[in-house]
């Protein structure tokens, strides 16, 4: 039986957090340490929760909310998905699903799918979890009314892709030539539009945030049209390669318009 788990950067991310923040815990403490120490105990006791209640209030939610869905494990059984976490298990009875929703953010930007139970409950179920797909087609196979087949396929391919997406963009980052199309040349431009007005700063800014929404939602489009849900891996690649350099073309060509318009109206 299939064990699905979230992947391992994300529970690395999580025992990070707590780190910094214990390590911030410290640091704010000696830092207040004087402060605290004049006074009772109690005085002492209530200058420690103020001076670090943010810290206070984050650890606990990572530890509330956080902890139980990043560390637990699920496991689809035939009627039920059975979540683990430690010594406790949950049971799903698919049948009790009465409403599934694809998230507004796409997996490739950990979006993915929520459940809703007659009960009233919630499950929210991010592409950060593995194959977070197989989880729908179960539920779905004993509720095929709950997403529409077109839904479902689209959702799949997204989910199968992302894992080669993000290993595409870390890859992507390693190089000098990320950093020029996707952080030198916006602050150059925003430098440009601040040494006009604040009105073409903010214009600039709006319009730098539309094209990386619109350069990724580009390059996901050209995928998910060109791809089978079996497409082989070869082919995957040559499709990546050529949705690349059309997103980049879109890219380049709204920047330029857009440097165009702004030295035209000034």
């Amino acid at each position: 039986m299939k064990i699905y788990k979230y992947h391992p950067v994300v529970i690395k991310v999580y025992w990070g957090l707590v780190v910094t923040l214990l390590f911030a815990e410290l640091i704010t403490l000696r830092v207040h340490i004087h402060e605290i120490m004049l006074g009772t105990l109690l005085e002492a006791l209530v200058k420690i929760v103020v001076v670090s209640a943010f810290i206070f209030t984050t650890l606990f939610r990572l530890f509330i909310f956080v902890r139980p869905r990043v560390l637990s494990t699920y496991q689809i059984e035939d009627e039920n998905l059975l979540i683990k976490f430690k010594n406790k298990e949950k049971k799903i009875n698919f049948a009790e699903i009465k409403k599934i929703s694809i998230l507004l953010f796409s997996p490739r930007f950990f979006g993915g799918f929520k459940i809703e139970l007659n009960s009233g409950g919630k499950f929210y179920f991010l592409s950060l979890l593995r194959d977070n797909h197989e989880i729908l087609q179960s539920i779905l196979q004993h509720n095929p009314e709950l997403l529409s087949q077109p839904k479902l396929e689209r959702y799949i391919k997204v989910s199968r892709y992302v894992g080669r997406s993000w290993l595409r963009m870390r890859e992507a980052i390693k190089t000098p030539v990320f950093y020029i199309h996707f952080f030198v040349i916006p602050v150059v431009l925003l430098a440009l539009s601040y040494g006009e007005s604040i009105n073409w700063f903010y214009l600039t800014l709006g319009f730098m945030g539309f094209l990386f929404i619109f350069y990724n939602w580009v390059e996901e489009k050209l995928i998910l049209r060109k791809i089978e849900l079996n497409e082989p891996e070869e082919d995957l690649i040559k499709i990546e390669r050529h949705s690349y350099w059309i997103s980049l073309f879109l890219y380049y060509g709204l920047i330029v318009s857009f440097i165009f318009i702004f030295f035209k109206i000034k």
